[in-house]
């Protein structure tokens, strides 16, 4: 139903060969789920930067893209997906847990590394709705429990690289 692929980013790329190297993880992506031939070039962003497969070359597949640190995380999926990549760096958390804190949600993460999979959490569900749907992060429930799913909303905290917190979503 989905194929991911983590790949560290070579050093030195310029602005456009790093977009290259992105959408050459997209692609391959697509290709495996796919089981036919995508090219970095019929890699699109529609007008939020959401990436897309050029719809002459295939309707079929969901794209997600994240980078963080050293790191692209893409993915692709046969329904509207989400994927986000977090490097874990000390950070005024319990602050920023604040501004994107759903009321459901645990008052406080009890250390960075969990504020992190919180985090990577709303990042690649917002990206599920073309980061539109609701309008902020902080309307956006990311607890999984059957009750309380959004919109039929599926959160996977993954395995991340060493230092990395990582999430993959779709509906």
């Amino acid at each position: 139903m989905n194929e991911v692929i983590i790949s560290e980013v070579p050093n030195d790329l310029t602005r456009i060969e790093f977009k290259q190297f992105c959408n050459q993880s997209l692609a391959d992506c697509a290709s495996v789920l796919l089981d036919e031939s995508i090219s970095y070039g019929s890699i699109k962003r529609n007008k939020f930067g959401q990436p897309f497969i050029d719809k002459e070359i295939n309707e079929k597949a969901y794209l997600s893209l994240s980078h963080s640190g050293e790191y692209v995380a893409a993915m692709a999926c046969l329904v509207p997906c989400g994927i986000d990549i977090e490097r874990i760096k000390p950070r005024p958390y319990a602050e920023m847990w604040l501004e994107i804190r759903h009321s459901i949600e645990p008052i406080e993460p009890t250390s960075l590394a969990e504020f992190y999979q919180w985090w990577t959490r709303k990042e690649a569900a917002w990206k599920v709705f073309s980061c539109q749907t609701p309008s902020d992060m902080k309307s956006l429930p990311v607890v999984c429990c059957k009750q309380r799913v959004y919109k039929g909303l599926m959160l996977k905290n993954s395995i991340a690289p060493i230092g990395y917190a990582l999430t993959i979503a779709h509906v």
